[in-house]
């Protein structure tokens, strides 16, 4: 299975996209999934009475009280709800990093990881939580 952060799938086409931020999907439904993270607001978990500030984040924490964890790391032990987060995760043992950074070239092993590092390159006030900025659209590309 392929990382979700890894958008080189061979013959994906992703004709759906995201008015508000661009985003794009290869199925509709991923996008209409994708369109609860720009509702934003207060919402709590009935379960654990966490805070969450937009309906795809209660989604997917959700799963936590619901799901099992089926897929377990060879190396490890550690287990996950999703095959796709396994997979990412053994990037760790194997030490892969397919994502680098464009302005420095530091690698990482997922997308997320170098929008999170691409604060190191911010030049400007601080953000608050929530606040959309530049470097959050940077794409980061794959190394092959």
């Amino acid at each position: 299975m392929v990382c979700p952060e890894n958008p080189s799938v061979v013959g994906s086409t992703r004709s759906h996209a995201c008015v508000q931020c661009g985003r794009s999907y290869r199925h509709a439904s991923s996008l209409l999934n994708h369109k609860n993270s720009h509702k934003t607001g207060t919402y709590f978990c009935n379960s654990c009475q966490k805070e969450f500030p937009n309906l795809m984040s209660l989604k997917n924490h959700r799963r936590i009280h619901t799901e099992p964890k089926r897929y377990q790391c060879p190396d490890c032990g550690k287990s996950f709800r999703v095959s796709t987060a396994l997979a990412c995760h053994r990037r760790i043992h194997t030490k892969e990093k397919p994502f680098s950074c464009q302005q420095c070239d530091k690698r990482f092993t997922s997308r997320s990881n170098v929008r999170h590092h691409m604060k190191v390159h911010w030049r400007g006030p601080p953000l608050s939580r929530g606040t959309a900025s530049a470097f959050l659209s940077l794409p980061s590309r794959p190394l092959n």
